[in-house]
């Protein structure tokens, strides 16, 4: 499976709907579907801010997660947007990973209806997903921040990490 990095460019007119201040899910739903249509078939994947960092002020949550789901306290979680179909599906990590006083607003038990998102599951069922689809050859594009280092469930690593 080809991973293709998206240029920030590629999305910089998603960026007028920041402004917007607790978008509806449905108009979560329109900002995947648009994103999804301007890439050919394969899997979009965005990551969320990984936590605090010990010399921030307080959390700040990756701008593209929020403005494709509008979580502002769901750390380190993985929002994948199949483009065909516009379904999503949103990998929360197994671990907590918040401040005290920060509460997250998914969990992998409970249903990610607040950003709209089809599927709400465990970190551990990325590696698996990823692998059905390599099997069918989708690219994915994945965007990130590249002043920050990504953390990924134990099986999707870089070797040596």
């Amino acid at each position: 499976m080809k991973l293709r990095f998206i240029a920030v460019v590629l999305l910089l007119w998603t960026v007028a709907g920041f402004a917007q201040t607790n978008p509806s899910p449905s108009e979560l739903q329109r900002r995947r579907h648009r994103a999804a249509a301007l890439l050919p078939e394969g899997v979009l994947l965005v990551h969320a801010a990984e936590g605090l960092k010990w010399t921030a002020d307080g959390f700040r949550q990756d701008p593209f997660f929020y403005y494709f789901t509008g979580l502002e306290n769901t750390a380190g979680a993985i929002l994948a947007v199949h483009t065909p179909s516009g379904e999503s599906w949103l990998f929360l990590p197994d671990e907590v990973r918040f401040a005290p006083g920060m509460t997250p607003e998914v969990t992998p038990s409970a249903s990610a209806n607040s950003a709209g998102v089809e599927h709400t599951v465990a970190w551990s069922e990325l590696a698996s997903f990823l692998s059905s689809r390599a099997a069918k050859s989708e690219p994915l594009y994945y965007i990130s921040d590249p002043f920050t280092t990504a953390v990924f469930p134990a099986p999707l690593q870089p070797e040596g990490k």
